[in-house]
């Protein structure tokens, strides 16, 4: 048990080396890196640096917003995840066309066949499928009021 911390990539990115030395003094157990979005080759170099960074600080890197899994945690398997899926989140933009409770059934056996997953399987503002609107400012899901579950 311990505190993971959220950072978005580029503000991690900046000191990747200052920032884990001084989270892993203070007693952190590692970080919940953000937005990368893409899998171009900067990005996936950042993986790996992320990665072997943490690892030199006995750190965990949960890596969301990121693409599929590639292996990369048999390397460093203090990497715990990848969420690499549509999160709730997503909902925010989409309309009642989504079936997000057919999805969060089935999405298990799908892209849990590349590995691990860290996935928002629910909101504080729940709708059923015919009442659900992407709304930005005031967000809600389908299906439970729950918060995020790595390693679904």
């Amino acid at each position: 048990m311990g505190i993971i911390l959220w950072a978005g990539y580029y503000a991690f990115d900046r000191d990747m080396k200052k920032v884990c030395k001084h989270y892993s003094e203070m007693g952190v157990k590692g970080f919940k890196i953000d937005f990368m979005d893409r899998d171009d080759q900067p990005m996936v170099d950042f993986h790996y640096r992320a990665a072997r960074t943490a690892a030199q600080y006995k750190l965990l890197v949960d890596f969301h917003g990121t693409y599929k899994p590639t292996g990369l945690n048999r390397t460093y398997p203090n990497v715990i995840n990848y969420e690499a899926v549509n999160g709730l989140e997503q909902m925010k933009w989409t309309g009642p066309e989504m079936d997000m409770v057919t999805y969060d059934v089935t999405m298990p056996f799908i892209r849990m066949v590349a590995g691990p997953v860290d996935y928002t399987q629910g909101a504080m503002r729940n709708a059923t499928k015919r009442t659900h609107r992407g709304i930005n400012d005031e967000p809600m899901s389908q299906g439970t009021v729950a918060g995020s579950s790595p390693n679904l």
